[in-house]
């Protein structure tokens, strides 16, 4: 499945985030953007969303580490109901395990914290779209530090 931004209709993001504070945060970031976000406060209720309510997103951006479902078994779950549907996958853990397996299923990797540029471009790189950082946009202020 590629992106193809529909005239006059924001893409549509799942965030699933175990941090109440970042999920917030990004949140509302991502829908200043003009992005159409669902959250989500963890993977289970992530896939729930997905597999039991018919959620279609064009996007998942999912935190790597959270208990019960980490995020490449979210990514893997939400995948079976929409394949080929792009990940992003965000950690302040930049040296777990999982990262190399995120990294290979994933469309996209954000340490955290991350600045409102990094996860624009990131975003924009996931949807094979191209994303040039400015000096500015790297300068901007952290999406992820603590509210």
């Amino acid at each position: 499945m590629v992106f193809e931004p529909r005239p006059g209709v924001p893409a549509r993001l799942l965030l699933v985030e175990d941090e109440r504070s970042i999920r917030e945060m990004v949140g509302r970031v991502l829908l200043r953007q003009g992005y159409d976000v669902t959250t989500a406060p963890g993977g289970e209720e992530a896939v729930e969303m997905v597999e039991r309510g018919g959620l279609i997103v064009d996007l998942l951006i999912t935190d790597l580490i959270m208990p019960v479902l980490n995020g490449v078994a979210v990514a893997s779950r939400v995948r079976q109901a929409m394949p080929g549907l792009p990940v992003l996958f965000i950690s302040g853990h930049a040296d777990h395990p999982l990262l190399e397996q995120a990294k290979a299923m994933g469309d996209g990797f954000l340490g955290k914290p991350f600045s409102l540029g990094q996860l624009s471009a990131a975003i924009s790189q996931a949807f094979g779209m191209p994303a040039a950082l400015s000096d500015e946009t790297q300068a901007s202020p952290s999406a992820t530090e603590a509210a």
